[in-house]
């Protein structure tokens, strides 16, 4: 941290770090395709290192550098694993935990990539049939009821309704699919009678309890985001605020351990700035809280 991330984050340039970073993305590249490693010491290619090499190249703004020809091969890529249900399935990455989590697998890589498809310009080529069975409303609410609203500590529950959530929300708007649009309305409210509006966030613990109110924290960042996109009014921003920059350590990262993990750290910063721009309360606050978590950040960027 005094040796790398400090200095670092303050001799940050933004051109350098651009750079450096769709070098190493195009490094892990298979030549001549559109094939992508995730790290150096990954065998082979999957589905998450070409979607992740999209990502980082229109973050960037290289898109530019895309013929028509690019977006077509990238599309033609990512619809051959997509399968009529609607989930994409790469055989390299395939096992029980692939369809069985929220944080990795089947679901997850849905989401990423109607990211991707959106900046290419297109969608899949089916919808996500899979999610449909929702439609019913009342298998939506035993869903619901079925998630251990009460014990957060130990669920994935936050990741599976933003999976869904947000599926439902791209069915609406790129499928045109109505019953879509009724279905996410009955999840708004089902959330909404859910909410603790002691934190703003779900679930219930001490306030002495550092490992609840993390995850109170990480459910707030799977879950609101459902109602920015809808622009639809967040209750609780001062109470989401309070409760995010409590979690900050004293080397800057968000955990009630000093080696906080990119989730967590995701999960608080990206919040953070949404919520700021929604309400001036505690702006200085915010502000010092993201720069000193700028320099925890920058101790993991070794080059």
């Amino acid at each position: 941290y005094i040796n790398h991330g400090l200095p670092f984050s303050n001799d940050f340039c933004y051109n350098d770090f651009r750079k450096n970073t769709t070098s190493f993305t195009e490094s892990m590249r298979i030549p001549k395709t559109i094939k992508y490693k995730y790290a150096h010491s990954v065998n082979k290619p999957n589905i998450y290192g070409s979607i992740y090499a999209c990502l980082i190249y229109f973050l960037f703004n290289k898109q530019d550098s895309f013929s028509f020809d690019d977006r077509i091969k990238w599309i033609s890529y990512f619809d051959s694993f997509q399968k009529e249900d609607g989930m994409f399935i790469d055989p390299v990455l395939e096992s029980p935990n692939y369809y069985d989590l929220d944080w990795w697998g089947a679901r997850h890589l849905s989401l990423h990539l109607i990211i991707c498809y959106t900046y290419l310009g297109s969608k899949p080529k089916y919808e996500f049939n899979y999610i449909k069975k929702y439609y019913d409303h009342d298998i939506l609410r035993q869903y619901l009821d079925s998630l251990e609203f009460d014990n957060i500590k130990s669920v994935d529950s936050d990741n599976a309704i933003m999976n869904l959530g947000s599926l439902l929300q791209y069915q609406r708007d790129f499928f045109d699919d109505k019953k879509a649009g009724e279905t996410l309305l009955v999840l708004f409210e089902e959330l909404e009678k859910r909410i603790n509006h002691k934190t703003g966030s779900w679930g219930y613990g001490s306030d002495d309890d550092k490992e609840f109110i993390s995850r109170a924290q990480q459910f707030a960042y799977h879950l609101y985001p459902l109602w920015l996109y809808d622009n639809r009014e967040i209750k609780n921003t001062e109470k989401l605020i309070d409760l995010t920059l409590s979690l900050q350590n004293v080397f800057g990262g968000f955990s009630p351990k000093l080696n906080s993990s990119a989730c967590e750290d995701i999960d608080a910063i990206d919040l953070l700035i949404k919520l700021s721009a929604l309400t001036d309360y505690r702006k200085l606050d915010i502000e010092k809280a993201l720069k000193k978590a700028f320099a925890w950040v920058r101790c993991l960027d070794v080059d």
